[in-house]
């Protein structure tokens, strides 16, 4: 066998090699990891500070509205009241009429664009598994309390329809005063059934907003502290 002449493998040369491409490979991985922790932390920062005003002005508003539904709640028991009246006096009829056509209904918006977008985008697994599993809780929240107030509207529509069908409520004039004052009993059975639900469906709705309102503000505080490191 004819052997190669003048060739000698320097083992600690190719070893030196070798380890300078496995720190060079290590220090390009560790800073490329480095840097996409980075942006995580910058991105999330950047998340939190916006998920921060979202749940502000959701309880901002929150508040806005219980306020609104306790002088509704009021309303109603006024209402109440009246109609167990003699409705002989057009004034009584005016008032109960007047108390009919204040009483609202009620819908909660929240503000969900950046969960929205941290869903559609992925980027909810970068978020803290506390602050996480609050905010799909939250949203659960969101959408079955959307679909109480949706129903609970559909359902007091549902009975002024009843009303409208009987008699022109939108028209404050004799008709409807005479209507009121005979023996016919089925809008004053209505009127009672509207007030009376409804101010079962402002009691339910005070709950779900001060539920909604604890959570908000339990997810602020994380939040705060989050930003504050």
């Amino acid at each position: 066998m004819h052997k190669r002449s003048g060739f000698k493998l320097n083992w600690k040369y190719a070893l030196g090699e070798v380890f300078l491409i496995f720190i060079g490979i290590s220090l390009a991985i560790g800073f490329q990891n480095w840097n996409e922790d980075r942006k995580k932390k910058t991105d999330r920062r950047i998340y939190y500070a916006n998920l921060l005003e979202d749940l502000k002005r959701d309880n901002d508003e929150l508040a806005r509205l219980g306020e609104i539904v306790l002088r509704e709640l009021k309303t109603r028991s006024k209402a109440d009241s009246v109609l167990k009246t003699d409705l002989s006096s057009n004034k009584k009829v005016e008032e109960l009429m007047n108390l009919y056509y204040q009483a609202g209904l009620f819908e909660f918006f929240p503000n969900t664009d950046t969960y929205d977008d941290l869903v559609a985008s992925g980027n909810i697994k970068i978020l803290k598994d506390n602050i996480r599993s609050e905010l799909v809780r939250l949203a659960n929240l969101h959408t079955k309390y959307r679909r109480y107030e949706q129903g609970n509207n559909d359902f007091l529509l549902s009975i002024s329809k009843s009303m409208h069908e009987k008699v022109p409520l939108q028209r404050m004039d004799a008709h409807w005063k005479t209507f009121l004052k005979t023996d016919f009993t089925d809008v004053r059975i209505s009127l009672f059934n509207f007030f009376k639900s409804s101010s079962v469906i402002m009691e339910q709705t005070q709950i779900r907003y001060a539920e909604l309102i604890n959570i908000n503000s339990r997810l602020i505080a994380l939040l705060n502290q989050e930003l504050a490191d």
